[in-house]
C-alpha cells in the first residue's frame, strides 16, 4: 500500500518514482526542512516526522522552551494534529495518518499531499515560535534563580 501511495504522492508533486527506501521510509525536504513519512503495515498508518531541532544548552532557554512544548502539546496551540515530543537533545514533530478511513476507503496520494502541506506550515509555525521563545529568554535581563531551574529541570 505505501509503494502505491508514495507513487501517487510523487505524481501529485511533480517527482516521478518516488517511493520508500530500503529501511521502508520516504524522507522529502521541502522548504528546506526534511520530513520522513514512515508506514506502518500492522496498523497500517503513516508517521511523518519531522525534527524541529536542538534543544538549548543554557537552563533559562531550556526551561522556556520546555514551558512552550508542554503548553503547545497540552492545550493543542500550534501542533495540529500532531504531538510534539523530545527525543536526547532533539525536538520532534510527529503526525499519525491513517492509510484508510471509517468507511475502508484508501487515503489516496493527493489527500496525502494536503495532510502533508499543514504539516509543513505547522512545523515552520513552530519553530517560529521555538526561536521567539528562546531569543525571548536570551534577552531578558532579569536573573532567574538557579535553585528554581533545578527543580523545574527535566
Amino acid at each position: 500500500m505505501f509503494n502505491t501511495l508514495t507513487k501517487e504522492l510523487g505524481d501529485v508533486i511533480g517527482l516521478d518514482q518516488l517511493g520508500p527506501d530500503e529501511t521502508g521510509a520516504l524522507t522529502l525536504s521541502v522548504d528546506g526542512m526534511t520530513f520522513t513519512l514512515q508506514y506502518y503495515e500492522s496498523g497500517e498508518e503513516i508517521y511523518i516526522i519531522h525534527r524541529i531541532g536542538p534543544l538549548p544548552e543554557d537552563d533559562a532557554s531550556l526551561l522556556a522552551l520546555q514551558g512552550y512544548l508542554l503548553e503547545s502539546n497540552c492545550f493543542f496551540r500550534h501542533v495540529g494534529p500532531g504531538t510534539l515530543g523530545i527525543e536526547g537533545r532533539d525536538v520532534f514533530y510527529t503526525v499519525r495518518v491513517a492509510c484508510r478511513d471509517r468507511s475502508g476507503q484508501r487515503l489516496s496520494g493527493a489527500e496525502l499531499e494536503v495532510l502533508l502541506r499543514g504539516v509543513v506550515d505547522t512545523c515552520r509555525l513552530l519553530r517560529e515560535g521555538s526561536d521567539e521563545v528562546i531569543n525571548r529568554v536570551l534577552t531578558q535581563s532579569d536573573p532567574i534563580d538557579a535553585d528554581y531551574l533545578s527543580m523545574l529541570k527535566v
